[in-house]
């Protein structure tokens, strides 16, 4: 009775470990770009460098990284926080093994709402992984 109650022990803890590590870790990394000063942008927001003025503007050395769009016809890009993947368009929601297999792809649109430019809602669902 003892080794069962062990085993249920130790499975609830993997998979608590299981299902909160890839958050976790996600805020661990932003977390730490952040506090470095890591900055990132699309390639037409980088500028070249400026001519520093003090020595404060140096001892600052902020760090940017330049994200390149995955796709540039239909993709979204949040460069706060380093998001970068490709939408598959038009997919039906109730169809649960059609929306699976489109966020394996990258971010789902919804069938039926609104596209980036039209007036109404636009109802994205993207899984939780890079």
């Amino acid at each position: 009775m003892r080794t069962i109650g062990n085993f249920f022990i130790l499975m609830a803890l993997f998979l608590t470990i299981k299902t909160f590590w890839q958050p976790v870790q996600e805020e661990v990394i932003y977390w730490y770009n952040n506090t470095k000063g890591v900055k990132y942008a699309l390639p037409e927001d980088v500028q070249g460098p400026k001519a520093t003025k003090s020595l404060q503007d140096v001892l600052k050395n902020q760090q940017i990284e330049v994200i390149r769009p995955v796709d540039t016809d239909f993709g979204i890009v949040i460069p706060k926080i380093n998001a970068n993947a490709r939408i598959v368009a038009d997919v039906d929601p109730a169809q649960k093994k059609v929306y699976l297999d489109a966020l394996e792809h990258g971010v789902a649109h919804a069938k039926g709402t609104a596209l980036p430019g039209e007036n109404g809602h636009i109802f994205y669902v993207c899984p939780f992984h890079r």
